[in-house]
């Protein structure tokens, strides 16, 4: 699995995490020949992963829900680990600040600011919060 990974990171697929998925297009609708140009060049990193065991999940033109993350789904278990909390801001700030940094982490903490705007220094139920997660999640996706 070590091969795997430093394989994957020589060709700038991934880098030094213990969860990885790959996403490559194989024929975009609507391509220009610059997306063309893209896709081929990511080919070989396919077949390299696929030579190498790692599945594959093939990708539409769209990202993922920030929801389905594994950042996002950290942070709500967190959240989740006592159901019957009222919860803060700082409270959030710390859950978050306890997963690894990443630009996904940094998404999830532009929504704690936005909640910020809404709670002040009020507590919210958990449930509640993962209500708001949940539909942030959907808004910056569009899902």
């Amino acid at each position: 699995m070590h091969r795997a990974f430093a394989e994957l990171e020589v060709l700038g697929i991934a880098s030094n995490d213990t969860a990885v998925t790959v996403y490559v297009h194989v024929g975009v609708e609507d391509a220009s020949a610059c997306r063309l140009e893209h896709a081929a060049r990511m080919e070989p990193a396919r077949a390299c992963a696929e030579a190498l065991g790692i599945l594959i999940d093939m990708a539409k033109e769209t990202l993922p829900s920030l929801w389905r993350l594994r950042e996002m789904q950290g942070f709500i278990r967190a959240l989740l680990a006592d159901r019957t909390r009222l919860l803060t801001i700082p409270d959030l700030v710390a859950i978050l600040n306890a997963l690894p940094q990443s630009r996904w982490t940094d998404l999830l903490g532009e929504g704690i600011g936005t909640l910020s705007r809404e709670l002040v220094e009020k507590a919210a139920p958990v449930p509640e919060l993962v209500q708001c997660f949940g539909e942030q999640a959907r808004e910056v996706r569009g899902d």
